[in-house]
């Protein structure tokens, strides 16, 4: 009786055993965590108030990427200035992973230059140097562009803190509501309206060349199309037929947009110039422009392989 029961007893040991063997066997670790990078940045040489922007600025675009994370100033032991005063150890003991310094000048006709340079504190070298020139009226831009070039030489993904977003904004003015398009940077800051309409707006759709924007307008009791010139405020009419006129989306190259049509058969269509017309396969057309789409500071398109309705 004693030998049946010692041997259920390790019976039931080695199944236990196998289980738990056979139970971490089964553990999947399907995606890491990866932890931002540290970047510190003291305050660039130069003029206090503009290298307080650029560094506010350069900074607040990194960290709300999700892949940076910014070391507080009173963390830092050293604030060199110059690529000579830099002491790589001091970034070292505050585990830093990039060094970021920078000089500023402005002459006496309001001309800006900026100097900066970028380093790997694991490497213990410098790996950017640039300068830029530009004016006291566009720090804000040349932050954006510092970060820009920032994120795509440690990411090697071309950044978007230059770029420019369009967006439709509702207000109430006098008891009336008032429908906005607003462009403004890609941080919500320098706003300004395209349109103001007391009638619903909708779908915002940026040209490739940013030079125009497609969108629907309810100002005539129904749905239009309607491509409007930034720079200049032209509006022209591309569609205005009776049901849905709707999601207008430009062309890679810029020359036709694509629409959504209500007809007999639910159609998809679109082409501008000349006019309207089906297209029979949606796979072949490209979806360029979406609501908040990015506005390119210089021309470019990013180009899909669908059309998403």
């Amino acid at each position: 009786m004693m030998q049946k029961l010692y041997k259920l007893i390790i019976f039931i040991i080695v199944l236990a055993f196998s289980v738990s063997s056979y139970a971490q066997l089964r553990i999947e670790i399907r995606q890491g965590l990866e932890a931002p990078l540290r970047i510190a940045m003291p305050i660039f040489y130069g003029d206090l108030a503009i290298n307080q922007m650029l560094k506010e600025v350069i900074e607040s675009d990194l960290e709300n990427s999700g892949r940076f994370q910014s070391i507080l100033d009173s963390q830092m032991i050293s604030r060199p200035t110059l690529p000579e005063d830099v002491n790589i150890n001091d970034w070292r003991l505050i585990d830093s992973d990039y060094l970021l310094i920078g000089q500023t000048e402005v002459d006496s006709a309001n001309n800006l230059r900026i100097a900066f340079q970028l380093f790997d504190v694991l490497r213990g070298e410098q790996i950017i140097g640039f300068r830029l020139a530009t004016t006291i009226e566009e720090v804000r831009l040349s932050a954006h562009r510092i970060a820009d070039l920032i994120y795509e030489d440690l990411l090697g993904v071309q950044g978007v803190f230059s770029t420019k977003i369009a967006y439709i904004s509702e207000d109430i003015i006098d008891e009336v509501t008032h429908y906005q398009i607003v462009i403004a940077d890609v941080d919500g800051t320098d706003p300004f309206v395209v349109i103001d309409s007391t009638e619903p707006l909708m779908s915002p759709a940026w040209s490739p060349d940013g030079r125009k924007i497609a969108y629907v307008s309810f100002e005539n009791n129904q749905s239009e199309i309607i491509i409007q010139d930034v720079s200049t405020g032209f509006r022209e009419q591309v569609s205005s037929r009776e049901g849905i006129n709707g999601a207008p989306s430009f062309s890679p190259d810029g020359s036709r947009l694509a629409l959504t049509l209500s007809g007999l058969d639910g159609n998809f269509g679109g082409a501008h110039p000349p006019g309207p017309r089906e297209i029979s396969d949606w796979r072949h057309a490209h979806k360029v422009g979406t609501t908040g789409r990015v506005l390119p500071v210089y021309p470019r398109c990013r180009q899909s392989a669908t059309v998403v309705l």
